[in-house]
């Protein structure tokens, strides 16, 4: 520390020189100067020590304030490291953490079709994947990495808060439900808005969100995949997927959520007959997609008590009474007209309900079409002249190309099909009458596990057919899956059907065919969908038990891992829409299959329920209705008529001999085109009598069209919310006081 004496210049002492003599005046003179000298250096020197005494204790107090100073920042710093460890706990209790990450350490054996990657191609993995978690942690979402010793393997949970999520659910318009004011009241939904939050249901487990968790798991998956000027993280998941930057993405199972789900799903025996499913909370927890599919299995299978019923008489009075059977002719004809009427009232009526459900759902002025590109998309860069922006584009021309050559593949598979059905029951297409009961049913059998094996080895070239045609976006992929697989499932299901009713002509070997390809198809269906997964699922978790030195209890997030993947639901409403097929199709010989479907439905809708629990928790997805398969309803109302039809006059010709005008070819050709046009008459008169949508559905669009319409007539003229919530008001008064003729 510098000391200020130093600065102070010191007087020099008068000296005299030797040589001068001075006498006894001087000497007192010199004296006297010499005590004033010596009395103002000591004045001096006083002064210089106050000076330098007060400069010490001064510093003195300076370094005892600083050493306070410094001790209060250290007990600042101490208070704002404990706050945050606060504020981190908090965060965490108020963190969702809806998805889990996998990442690999990349190894060199790790290369596909067992080549190895070089070691530059694995410092690119491990950059990519440094730089995908960053991305998400400057973003705001949390990453929490899972102690787990289960390498070259590391899981991570992807969280966010509640803040984040009320931002990002206003600005992606996220619905969420609103409060039930009556119990009698039907649940319904509403986009989500910051300043309306207090008219939004709030969860049971979480009383401070609105947001189910299919919606939280949506909004956090948008966070990671949006562009990072908008906020996200600009992660491009199926490509990171495709590159090995990530090994697994899928959300997490919320374990109160889930029982609260199941608990009014599955788990209660006397919910066996009722067909409603509990819609909203399925919609809740994995989104519209499956919730749909429920519906339509729940709706569907309501509608199959009307003909189960009739046909399971029908077919006891047909294999009791002779009379019923010698006048089956007749009554098959009136089973003919049933069947076209059933389904046409189905398909409407489920018409209705899907945009019932859109209309709770708030899902009627939503775009659903999905224009992010797949990651195994290829296609030269251009500037798109829509939007200016780059985009990768395919020519149209050059996949059209290939369709030729793919659909020829396809026809090629579906005659492979015929001829390997037609080959097992040769026989039977024989018209040999020696064939035992058990030959009959053999054959059937044999016949529905070709089928069965024949679907699996073609979905996996409709699989590499579909994605040679280079579709860019995953929608248009799987409407190509779903026109290539369902006509080779059609031929490969029915063929043998066509070729023993029209070919052969035999009525009694058709009963047993149906029967046995329908329970055929029902119990590999079963075993394939809940016993195959399951088996799957424990012998992954064995391995992966038995291959750790300790014996812990596994982490539930290794064990929702190991889980198999639920790709779509295109397997599943294949299975019903063949299902349907067999029931309204061919149906006129046996009618009782419409009551063994009821039966299978009634667990089909368990075991459907029960395998999303032994899969992997998919992603939700947002959906109108059922897609492409309502075309193939359409198709299905359309076929019946005219299979049914023919079946009458071709198969059971022999017992409506004694009907005018039905003893000869020619005539029995009028009579089926005839009866073939007056169904569709009336299968059109129906279609055009009842609406879409329901009475209440149709008034509550077109007030909220109203609405709309009124509110941006008054934004134009100046008049802001206020006022239009007055002058709503004022209505309401006035509707209230006059004549209700005259209601605005």
């Amino acid at each position: 520390m510098l000391n200020p004496i130093d600065f102070i210049k010191k007087p020099k002492k008068p000296t005299f020189p030797k040589e001068i003599q001075t006498t006894d005046w001087e000497t007192e003179f010199v004296t006297e100067i010499d005590t004033d000298t010596n009395r103002k250096l000591i004045q001096k020197e006083e002064n210089e020590k106050k000076i330098v005494d007060e400069t010490e204790t001064e510093s003195d107090k300076n370094d005892t304030n600083s050493e306070i100073i410094l001790e209060e920042k250290d007990n600042q710093d101490q208070d704002e490291i404990i706050k945050r460890k606060d504020n981190q706990d908090k965060k965490k209790k108020h963190m969702f953490y809806e998805i889990a990450i996998v990442m690999k350490d990349p190894e060199i054996e790790d290369g596909k079709c067992g080549k190895k990657i070089t070691p530059k191609e694995i410092n690119k993995i491990q950059v990519e994947q440094a730089k995908i978690l960053d991305k998400i942690r400057e973003s705001g979402l949390e990453i929490e990495e899972q102690d787990v010793d289960k390498k070259p393997l590391h899981f991570y949970l992807v969280g966010v808060s509640l803040r984040m999520l009320e931002k990002w659910g206003e600005e992606m318009r996220t619905k969420v439900r609103l409060i039930q004011k009556d119990l009698k009241q039907i649940e319904h939904y509403s986009e989500f808005r910051i300043e309306d939050k207090s008219q939004y249901a709030v969860s049971q487990d979480f009383p401070d969100c609105v947001f189910p968790s299919a919606a939280r798991q949506s909004l956090v998956t948008t966070i990671i995949q949006e562009k990072r000027g908008r906020g996200g993280c600009n992660i491009n998941i199926p490509k990171s997927l495709h590159k090995n930057y990530m090994s697994g993405y899928f959300g997490l199972h919320n374990t109160k959520e889930r029982t609260d789900l199941y608990a009014s799903w599955t788990k209660r025996p006397s919910e066996l007959f009722q067909f409603k499913q509990p819609e909203n909370k399925i919609r809740d927890y994995f989104g519209e997609e499956i919730s749909y599919y429920f519906a339509f299995l729940g709706f569907y299978s309501k509608w199959l008590i009307f003909p189960s019923v009739l046909g399971l008489v029908f077919t006891i009075a047909k294999y009791t009474n002779e009379k019923f059977k010698k006048s089956y002719g007749y009554v098959s004809l009136a089973y003919c007209l049933f069947n076209a009427l059933w389904v046409t009232f189905f398909i409407e009526f489920w018409k209705r309900r899907i945009m019932t459900l859109a209309f709770r759902w708030d899902l009627l002025d939503l775009n659903t079409v999905d224009e992010t590109p797949r990651p195994q998309f290829k296609g030269k860069t251009r500037k798109s002249p829509i939007t200016g922006s780059i985009e990768r584009y395919y020519p149209e021309w050059k996949r059209k190309i290939k369709y030729l050559f793919t659909y020829s593949i396809v026809l090629i598979m579906m005659a492979a099909a015929a001829a390997c059905s037609i080959g097992i029951n040769w026989k039977k297409l024989k018209g040999e009458k020696n064939l035992t009961m058990g030959y009959k049913i053999g054959t059937g059998v044999g016949t529905g596990a070709s089928i069965f094996i024949l679907d699996y080895f073609y979905r996996k070239i409709a699989f590499y057919l579909s994605s040679w045609e280079n579709h860019k976006t995953e929608e248009a992929f799987q409407n190509a899956m779903i026109i290539k697989l369902f006509p080779f499932q059609f031929v490969n299901s029915f063929s043998s059907l066509f070729v023993i009713a029209f070919v052969s002509r035999l009525p009694d070997f058709l009963d047993t065919q149906l029967a046995s390809l329908l329970l055929t198809r029902l119990a590999i269906g079963n075993f394939q969908e809940l016993v195959v997964p399951f088996l799957k699922g424990k012998f992954r978790n064995c391995c992966s038990t038995f291959s750790r030195k300790s014996e812990k209890k596994m982490n539930p997030i290794v064990n929702q891992s190991n889980l198999p993947q639920y790709d779509n639901t295109i397997d599943d409403y294949s299975e019903m829409m063949l299902q349907l097929g067999y029931i309204s199709l061919f149906s006129v010989s046996i009618p009782a299959v419409s009551f063994l479907a009821y039966l299978n439905n009634l667990i089909e809708i368990k075991v459907d329920s029960a395998k999303l629990r032994t899969m992997q928790r998919p992603l939700p997805r947002i959906r109108i209705g059922i897609g492409n398969w309502s075309y193939i309803l359409n198709v299905i109302s359309v076929l019946v008529v005219m299979i049914n039809t023919a079946l009458i006059a071709i198969t059971y010709s022999d017992s409506l001999k004694d009907l005018s005008g039905f003893d000869t070819t020619n005539n029995r050709l009028w009579w089926l085109i005839g009866l073939e046009h007056a169904i569709f008459l009336i299968k059109y008169i129906c279609h055009m009598i009842i609406p879409d949508t329901t009475t209440e559905v149709s008034d509550a669009i077109k007030q909220e069209q109203f609405k709309r319409e009124k509110a941006a007539l008054l934004y134009g003229k100046g008049i802001f919310e206020e006022d239009f919530n007055e002058t709503e008001s004022e209505n309401e008064d006035f509707n209230e006081t006059n004549d209700p003729e005259i209601k605005i």
